[in-house]
Parts: structure tokens; sequence; C-alpha cells
């Protein structure tokens, strides 16, 4: 928790996007729980575009949105050395076999990736902790992946599209 990026966070996160998108030395960034949200993260998905160096980053317990959390996943499945994302392990992500995923406490999100139905190997999906989730209902999230995916066959619409989607 940073108690000044809580309160500058409008000013102070433009200047850390700009200087992790030339940054060589830096393989970690920890900015858990600093009330960053949609608009501060726009900078640094653009910043990971030419990062070389991180290999983790932690935002867990931010305002994050679906618009944010977009951008900022699409950006770390291409970051080349990134290896972690919220706890959540990129390799097995990019590999399709990843079996265990947890959204829990994304507070800002109101629906789930459509993305997420690609995931064949995923049988635990906790989202505990959201309450403006609206889609899918708490008693198919809890039977983890495989049901969401039934769930998303059958009611595609609930679920948020990316902007490559929507095309």
């Amino acid at each position: 928790k940073s108690a000044v990026l809580q309160m500058k966070g409008a000013e102070l996160m433009p200047k850390l996007a700009a200087a992790l998108a030339t940054n060589t030395a830096c393989t970690e960034l920890k900015l858990a729980e600093c009330n960053i949200g949609d608009a501060l993260v726009a900078d640094l998905a653009s910043a990971l575009s030419t990062n070389t160096a991180l290999v983790l980053i932690d935002l867990q317990g931010n305002t994050v949105g679906n618009d944010g959390a977009t951008s900022l996943a699409k950006a770390a499945l291409e970051h080349p050395a990134l290896s972690s994302f919220n706890k959540v392990p990129l390799a097995s992500l990019r590999e399709n076999s990843l079996e265990e995923l947890d959204l829990s406490a994304n507070a800002e999100l109101t629906s789930l990736p459509r993305s997420l139905a690609s995931l064949t190997k995923l049988n635990v999906l906790e989202l505990g902790e959201m309450p403006n989730l609206a889609w899918p209902p708490p008693e198919v999230a809890i039977n983890g992946g495989e049901a969401v995916r039934a769930c998303m066959e059958v009611a595609p619409h609930f679920f948020h599209r990316t902007s490559d989607e929507q095309r």
C-alpha cells in the first residue's frame, strides 16, 4: 500500500509508467491496494509494450474495471519476460495449461472476459469478493471453469468483450 500513490496517483502514475517503459533494472512492480483505476492503468499497459525487465506485477486490490483489466491482461500476455501477473502464472496461461485462476477481490469488474472460455484446462475459478460481478451467477462460478464455459455458450452476451472481440 502506498499512501502517496493513493493520494497522487493521477500525477505519479504517468511518471512511473514513463520510467518503466525504459527500465532495465526493476524486475518487480508491487502496487497492491493503491487505489489504481482504469484511467491510471492505461499508461502502465502502454509501458509494458517496451519494458523488457519486469518479471512480476502485483496490482491486486485496486479499482481496475473491465476496460483496464482487458488492456493490462493483453499487455501482460504479450510481454516477453513477465512470468507472474497478480499471482497468475503467465506461462501456464499462454500454454493453455492453467488449472486454477483466482480473480477474487476485483470489486470493480462487472463481467468476465470471453477469453476465459478458451482455457480448456481451467477447473477452479475463484470469484470471491466481487460484488459488482453480474455474470456468471455465483452458483455457476463456484463450480469452476467447466461450468463457466458452459454458461458462456448459453449466454455469451453477458460476458465482457474486448475491443478485438467486438469487431
